[in-house]
């Protein structure tokens, strides 16, 4: 929950600034290797998670998962419609496997 404010809070900030216009992002779920959240963005805009661009449906949703290795630390990049772009470091909680052996 922490990880979800934490990021609206950034764009929002940015996108009030006195002469910018950026788009907004919200994505809820889990920050946690293996976790899939889910999201909306300001239509027209693209986002990008590490070097992959995530899709978009034409009214501003969108769905991605983190892998069950993910590194700690993972980059996102919004692109408004505008062409401004924001990059954002965001925090994945770490998991501990249990190992089954067969």
């Amino acid at each position: 929950m922490k990880y979800y404010l934490s990021i609206i809070l950034f764009f929002v900030l940015l996108a009030s600034g006195p002469e910018r216009s950026f788009a907004e992002v919200q994505l809820t779920g889990q920050f946690t290797q293996g976790g899939l959240l889910s999201g909306r963005v300001s239509p027209g805009s693209q986002l990008y998670y590490g070097e992959r661009l995530i899709q978009v449906s034409p009214e501003g949703s969108l769905i991605f998962g983190f892998g069950r290795d993910a590194a700690p630390q993972q980059k996102l990049t919004l692109i408004s419609p505008e062409g401004h772009i924001q990059h954002q470091e965001i925090s994945i909680h770490q998991r501990s496997y249990e190992v089954q052996r067969i």
